[in-house]
């Protein structure tokens, strides 16, 4: 019973490192997208054959998934 309890602990213990390391990815793709959002805006609106406005509305997708990744974890460790 301990070792399938401690198994079971190793694979939550793994799956929440995941989570929180998929959440600061999509931060950070996030921050990426707005920095170059904010490049586009000052190099006349258009970078890379796309308007400036496609940069933040994909940056406040990675932004909030990131964010309701970090929120579920600490719900998770707050249930536990």
């Amino acid at each position: 019973m301990t070792f399938n309890n401690s198994l079971t602990n190793f694979k939550l213990t793994t799956m929440k490192k995941l989570i929180k390391l998929a959440a600061w990815l999509s931060g950070t793709v996030g921050a990426l997208l707005m920095l170059l959002g904010i490049i586009a805006r000052i190099a006349g609106g258009v970078l890379f054959n796309h308007y400036w406005a496609n940069y933040f509305y994909s940056a406040e997708t990675f932004l909030l998934l990131g964010i309701f990744l970090f929120v579920g974890v600490r719900l998770w460790d707050s249930n536990q």
